[in-house]
């Protein structure tokens, strides 16, 4: 069994050239070497090897050793999903598509209705009678979900 390592994050100037096994080609604009940029250029934050120790080169080679496997998530959630789909695609016709990242103190207003939804979802439960409107849960988990991406965006 092969262990990975732990996530790092890829360190630009050791970018192993052999990847293309000769210098690389000059472009037609300028002449700059594509290599040839700094870390801050680079939005791969994952190791760049192969799980099975195969060099890049090497054409049984996948560079994906320490890369999250998204496939977990609708294995294991694939009705929540679907629900937090339905609950975005009804947030597409009443406003308009990505327009939430636009929102000016988006954080801090997708939270307060987070925590809407939440009380929502808490009256439905304690009060009979009650009905949550349009899935509750599923908006809980889209305002979550849209905060934690705001956040790891840096806004």
């Amino acid at each position: 069994m092969t262990h990975q390592k732990p996530y790092e994050p890829l360190k630009i100037g050791t970018l192993d050239r052999a990847i293309h096994n000769s210098p690389p080609p000059l472009d037609d604009v300028g002449g700059c070497d594509p290599l040839d940029f700094d870390e801050e250029d680079m939005d791969n934050p994952y190791i760049e090897e192969d799980p099975n120790g195969f060099e890049p080169a090497d054409p049984r080679a996948k560079l994906d050793a320490g890369k999250p496997d998204l496939s977990y998530l609708p294995e294991q959630f694939p009705l929540a999903l679907e629900a937090v789909c339905r609950v975005a695609e009804y947030g597409t016709t009443k406003y308009s598509r990505g327009g939430w990242l636009k929102v000016p103190d988006a954080v801090q207003r997708y939270s307060r209705a987070l925590l809407r939804h939440l009380f929502i979802r808490y009256k439905a439960d304690v009060i009979p009678g009650i009905e949550p409107r349009f899935h509750a849960d599923a908006q809980i988990a889209w305002n979550a979900l849209a905060v934690l991406e705001l956040k790891l965006r840096g806004e």
